[in-house]
């Protein structure tokens, strides 16, 4: 039970940390993306 757990929670995690990654970048982006906008509008 604990073997087949710590699997599950493993992968889980790794799938975590891949949507994380992803998630960031495009955090980033926009948040570039809305920086940039706002320092041409002004």
């Amino acid at each position: 039970m604990l073997c087949t757990l710590q699997q599950v929670i493993n992968s889980a995690w790794r799938f975590i940390r891949i949507t994380d990654v992803i998630s960031i970048t495009i955090w980033v982006f926009l948040l570039l993306n809305t920086s940039f906008c706002s320092m041409y509008v002004t």
